[in-house]
């Protein structure tokens, strides 16, 4: 009884060593492949961010004047600021950008209802902490060390 036991313990480490290794090798690859995208943040403080991202130059229209960023833990009075921000008329597809992840995509775009344009090119990566809406303005700096500087202006 007491080597069917060891044996049976054995196949249980076994099994859970086989699984341990799986998922750090899942895990590693998939995360190799989300960093290898052609996006990269160069400098990233509370304040500023210097950014170089092919991402961004896709959606990117110098007209943007207004740029949010959302949260990944945005709740729904976060979601309620955002509508209340872009109910006023001075906000509108062609001049507000708004920044989001992968996850909050579907409930930012029906926060923004038609009023700004919405955009997965950055993630969540200017504002990864908190509930607040970050708000910055953005200039093309003629740097050859990255694409765009934003400048934190306002939390909502």
């Amino acid at each position: 009884m007491k080597n069917k036991n060891k044996v049976k313990t054995s196949k249980n480490m076994r099994v859970c060593c086989l699984l341990a290794l799986c998922s750090v090798c899942f895990c590693g690859c998939s995360f190799a492949q989300k960093t290898v995208v052609s996006k990269s943040v160069v400098c990233v403080s509370d304040y500023d961010a210097n950014i170089s991202s092919t991402e961004l130059d896709k959606v990117w229209n110098s007209g943007y004047k207004y740029i949010f960023s959302m949260p990944d833990s945005a709740r729904l009075v976060t979601y309620q600021t955002l509508q209340k921000l872009l109910a006023t008329p001075a906000y509108t597809p062609s001049n507000t950008l708004v920044l989001c992840s992968d996850q909050t995509y579907e409930l930012t775009k029906d926060a923004c209802n038609g009023n700004a344009t919405v955009s997965k090119a950055l993630g969540s990566s200017l504002s990864p902490k908190g509930m607040k809406i970050k708000e910055y303005k953005v200039e093309k700096p003629s740097s050859k060390e990255y694409d765009y500087k934003f400048s934190l202006t306002t939390e909502h």
